[in-house]
């Protein structure tokens, strides 16, 4: 809901999978999809060897939350 409202103001809006103009407007939809470096592709970190760098008890879960910044269109 708060996209849709701030994809009026917005000059572009990035979108990571294709078919998003049916929730913004097609003509300011940039398809970038989700950029990874290289180097987290390639991983092969266990799970109990990530836990103890982040000292978590290996017996809870984890939820990871990421987030963006809005910049108004100018």
């Amino acid at each position: 809901m708060t996209n849709r409202l701030l994809a009026r103001s917005a000059a572009k809006i990035c979108v990571a999978y294709p078919g998003m103009d049916k929730y913004f407007p097609g003509e300011k939809i940039v398809l970038t999809g989700n950029p990874v470096r290289e180097e987290l592709i390639n991983q092969n970190i266990k799970r109990e060897q990530a836990c103890e760098f982040f000292h978590i008890p290996p017996d809870k879960p984890v939820l990871l939350v990421l987030g963006a910044a809005w910049v108004p269109a100018r």
